[in-house]
């Protein structure tokens, strides 16, 4: 009779459940929905959530591109400065002029886009590690930012487009709406495009992907101007939604895009992540930061909690993974002799995936 252990189905899906990359994120989104009333009454009323909403759309966004660079094995500094250029630019070429929206949005995201550039070739041409290159844009985008603004707040944005921001369609506020999309778009293009499988292979392990053929200078610079869009665009919104920020709000986007991009599973390690689950986790820090504001609580502890939380999703998700490697050690059935896989119960062999410690499987997808 064949030793070879057989997980039980209970013992399958939770196997399952504790190796998704969205465990972390969808337990502390949970723990919050259950502590959220008795810690600050009226928390998760209607009111509360589509006022909480925005904001944690426009972390979304800009996480969304933290998570990128995150992939490349990397931690992107230049959020602050990307942010913030975006919000002025958008309010200083707009001029309060409906008629300069387009061309405001497209010269703030574009910019942004180019300091990306500007980065990712310092990191592969120069050798530069990414968080030496991102502080060093990220001074320069500060300073561009006061150099513009004279070190005063720009005009407010456009009438047309802040109606816009502040409104809903459906019930549902608009800038989530617009944030949903560009983190679909992202998403796509990360994990459904061959560009995708690449992007891993190179945050995996740019030695061996340049090994296997693939231009990782490409990639790399293609990562970080992927991540500039996502600030440029944070940074639209940002400025559409509150009518006339300050020249310096994007510095309070650096820790919560760090923390977002952890409590949704991302290893900062480089490799694969998720869109979506660093996206879930910028709803859960917002929500948290209502609930101590809720409480009364100033800033100070706002940033305590922000630490508190990334020291809890790296050790949550230490205790999933001793979990669920205890689960696989633990044998719960034996396999009849002579049986099959399939008849066993065993798990039909998967299909490999396309990257195998940054290697592509194909000669046919490297060029």
């Amino acid at each position: 009779m064949s030793d070879t252990s057989i997980p039980s189905g209970r013992s399958g899906w939770l196997h399952a459940a504790l190796a998704s990359r969205y465990a972390t994120v969808v337990i502390s989104l949970v723990v919050l929905a259950i502590l959220s009333p008795f810690l600050a009454t009226g928390s998760l009323s209607q009111s509360a959530l589509l006022s909480m909403l925005p904001f944690a759309a426009i972390l979304a966004v800009a996480s969304a591109g933290q998570t990128i660079i995150v992939q490349q094995a990397g931690v992107d500094l230049s959020v602050p400065g990307g942010i913030s250029l975006a919000s002025m630019l958008m309010n200083t070429v707009g001029a309060g002029q409906n008629s300069r929206i387009f061309p405001a949005m497209l010269i703030a995201i574009v910019s942004i886009v180019l300091a990306g550039v500007v980065t990712g070739l310092a990191v592969s041409w120069f050798s530069v590690t990414p968080l030496v290159a991102t502080l060093a844009v990220n001074g320069l985008l500060l300073g561009a930012v006061l150099q513009i603004s004279g070190g005063q707040i720009a005009t407010r944005a456009p009438d047309a487009i802040t109606t816009f921001s502040l409104a809903r369609s459906f019930g549902i506020p608009n800038l989530v709406i617009v944030a949903v999309i560009v983190l679909a778009v992202v998403a796509f293009i990360t994990t459904k495009l061959i560009y995708g499988r690449r992007f891993i292979a190179v945050g995996v392990s740019p030695r061996a992907a340049r090994a296997a053929g693939i231009n990782t200078t490409k990639y790399t610079v293609s990562a970080f101007a992927l991540a500039g869009f996502c600030y440029g665009v944070a940074g639209v919104m940002l400025a559409t939604f509150l009518g006339a920020p300050s020249i310096d709000a994007g510095n309070s986007y650096l820790l919560p895009t760090i923390a977002a991009v952890v409590v949704g599973g991302t290893a900062l390690t480089g490799g694969k992540g998720s869109i979506i689950a660093s996206a879930l986790g910028a709803l859960f820090l917002t929500q948290l930061n209502a609930v101590v504001s809720g409480i009364g609580a100033d800033t100070s502890i706002q940033l305590i909690v922000q630490g508190a939380v990334i020291l809890f999703a790296l050790t949550l998700r230490g205790l999933l993974t001793y979990i669920r490697n205890s689960a696989r050690r633990r044998p719960q059935s034996v396999a009849p002799e002579g049986a099959t896989a399939p008849e066993a119960g065993l798990p039909e062999a998967e299909e490999a995936h396309p990257v195998v410690a940054g290697r592509p499987d194909s000669s046919d997808d490297i060029h």
